[in-house]
């Protein structure tokens, strides 16, 4: 919790590790016939970013994936205030701000689309359109955009529609439904539709829903194309300073693709994986069962996939399902059964699950739940655990169990967690949903709002994450910035939880790499540490604090290769620099010349 933060003029590398630091003349004498000089004319150089949460196989649909899939159109519609990116064909996206009241012209534009990609695909349910609404329009769904009027408008193929931004609203057709339905090997996807059904929930909002036809569905059929998809979306998360990422591997489609990339060389991004065995056994009686079964497999693997531990949905399958289970008074319009948001209540599958995982001393990572009572329910499931097996407090903290998307936390509950040796990880860009979180739980949750000055305090190792793929109006720095600041577009949220520089970049280095159970080899920049980095392009120590999300990254190097290079930095390179490019770079950017 109090490691120092060192500074040094230099820094020289060694078959992929940091060889040693110091100044200049320190490290010019270890130069030697082969040394590749860069002389960064006073630019900084930081640690990669180690960005806990993500799970690149969700984010596909933002490019331009149905150039290798025959069956599939994927279709984006933007709105008037969004920012589209021109310069690559690849990859679309928008930024605009949430509109209340979007126009319907959205909703004609969507029409439109629509049609024009059921008559370039040809009528079948194997003939997918998958779009991607961005969200300002996203409260068009389910009152305008549901499950009716996509099946007024595409009767004939398979449609699913999804915000791409948290909560991620979603629906789909009924021809969609139904091939979802066929084409599941095992009951879960029946069981959750089952599930919200007796809930009172339509089954086409099922959030998970478009991760599973984009795996499954749709990537299981197609896996080359699949696992193309993949690294590009991975390259894309190192274009802007990550060098290890930790995330839930879904199916055995992602989980395959994944290891096969890295396996080969091709993967552009270390990998801290957590298998989520729930989504595939909820539902039968052997979901609790599995998992004293599984075995303690965590931290086995290689420096660019291992295994981080075992990990369930905490909330079921709705939007802003994370947010409501909570001990703060929720109003009655957005809840119809409040315990139907919480994942872990006593009796649940989940719940005998975390127990039975803890017993079997199986690391519980990734655990999805944003606000205090799943916390609380969490660590009932663990005492549990602990008393059915024997284990000892210690035996716990050993296991790091972690907790994700920290947006609401009591207080109170820091002690707790510090006893456990829980690592919780928030995801700043949640704070997009703050002031709906404050009409929805009254202003006094403020004070819980994306606590992390008084996690510090407690000593207890916070961390954050993205949770997305990163963009050029939200890199990571844009999410630092947030937590030195605590100012998101000119507003200021919960200002006493304020950090400094220095412990806003532990967040998601140094105290991360803990997260995912590596802090002896990445998150550093030590001698001995593997060689992960990032050249950016001013000083993050003394740039303006409201300046540190223009921080750009002009290169990112996973040792002993580099990832991403700026153009107009790639000129300042000397010779030799080309054989230290990412076979996976190299590829990509040739791609993006030959699409030109």
């Amino acid at each position: 919790m109090r490691e120092r933060l060192v500074f040094h003029p230099a820094i020289a590398i060694r078959d992929g590790k940091v060889f040693a630091v110091g100044t200049d003349q320190q490290i010019l004498r270890l130069k030697g016939p082969k040394t590749v000089t860069i002389d960064l004319k006073g630019k900084t150089v930081l640690p990669g970013f180690v960005d806990n949460h993500n799970h690149p196989h969700e984010w596909i649909h933002y490019f331009r994936y149905d150039s290798f899939f025959p069956n599939v159109k994927l279709v984006f519609v933007p709105g008037p205030d969004d920012k589209i990116t021109e310069n690559r064909p690849d990859i679309f996206y928008g930024w605009g701000p949430v509109l209340k009241n979007p126009p319907m012209e959205i909703v004609q534009s969507l029409e439109a689309k629509l049609k024009k990609a059921a008559a370039e695909l040809g009528p079948g349910k194997d003939k997918w359109i998958m779009v991607t609404l961005t969200r300002q329009g996203m409260n068009l769904m389910g009152s305008v955009i549901n499950k009716e009027w996509l099946d007024k408008v595409v009767p004939n193929n398979s449609a699913v529609v999804a915000s791409d931004f948290i909560p991620h609203p979603i629906t789909a057709n009924s021809i969609a439904l139904q091939a979802i339905r066929d084409s599941d090997p095992d009951p879960y996807i029946a069981a959750l539709f089952n599930t919200m059904e007796k809930k009172g929930f339509d089954p086409s909002m099922a959030v998970s829903m478009r991760l599973y036809v984009g795996v499954e569905a749709i990537g299981a059929k197609n896996f080359e194309a699949f696992k193309q998809s993949l690294k590009y979306v991975m390259l894309e998360i190192a274009k802007y300073g990550a060098t290890s990422i930790g995330g839930r591997v879904d199916y055995p489609t992602d989980l395959s693709a994944e290891a096969e990339l890295a396996r080969t060389g091709q993967a552009p991004i270390r990998y801290g994986w957590s298998h989520h065995l729930m989504r595939r056994l909820l539902g039968t009686d052997a979901a609790p069962r599995a998992f004293s079964l599984v075995g303690d497999f965590n931290n086995i693997g290689t420096d660019l996939f291992w295994n981080i531990g075992v990990g369930a949905e905490g909330p079921p399958d709705l939007p802003f399902a994370h947010v409501l289970c909570t001990s703060a008074r929720v109003k009655e319009e957005y809840a119809k059964d409040f315990s139907a948001f919480c994942g872990l209540m006593p009796g649940s599958q989940m719940r005998e699950g975390i127990k039975r995982m803890v017993a079997s001393r199986v690391r519980v990572a990734g655990i999805h739940g944003a606000a205090d009572m799943t916390l609380d329910l969490l660590m009932e499931a663990v005492r549990e655990g602990m008393k059915s097996s024997g284990l000892t407090m210690e035996d716990v903290r050993k296991m790091r169990i972690t907790f994700d998307h920290v947006l609401l936390a009591r207080p109170d509950q820091i002690e707790k967690l510090k006893e456990f040796g829980m690592i919780p990880a928030v995801t700043p860009l949640y704070i997009y949903q703050a002031d709906e979180i404050m009409d929805m739980f009254g202003r006094e949750v403020e004070d819980w709002l994306f606590l992390i000055n008084s996690f510090v305090k407690g000593g207890v190792p916070v961390t954050i994450n993205l949770d997305r793929i990163p963009t050029e109006d939200h890199p990571y720095f844009d999410e630092v910035e947030f937590l030195v600041t605590r100012n998101f577009r000119g507003k200021v949220y919960n200002a006493k939880e304020a950090v400094d520089r220095a412990t806003a970049l532990k967040t998601v280095t140094i105290w991360s790499a803990r997260y995912l159970m590596r802090e002896d080899v990445i998150g550093n920049l030590k001698p001995g540490y593997l060689s992960d980095l990032m050249i950016v392009d001013q000083d993050y120590f003394t740039a303006p604090e409201d300046q540190i999300h223009k921080t750009r990254v002009l290169m990112t190097m996973m040792g002993p290769k580099i990832t991403w290079v700026d153009q107009t930095f790639e000129k300042e390179l000397p010779a030799g620099y080309e054989n230290l490019l990412h076979p996976t770079f190299l590829e990509f950017r040739q791609r993006i010349q030959s699409s030109k």
